[in-house]
């Protein structure tokens, strides 16, 4: 999840032109919550998640 994070970082950052601490946090929650149904969907999930 971080390499995702940066690797989404860098090419926000690229897109943007610019990189602030708010664009870097907007990236963050995209993230983390994107990742958990991301994983689901793909079935890559623990069996833990399932509960």
């Amino acid at each position: 999840m971080f390499v995702i994070y940066l690797i989404g970082v860098f090419v926000v950052g690229a897109l943007l032109g610019q990189m602030n601490f708010w664009i870097s946090v907007f990236v963050a929650v995209v993230i983390a919550l994107g990742y958990p149904p991301a994983i689901r969907r793909l079935d890559m999930a623990p069996e833990v998640w399932a509960r």
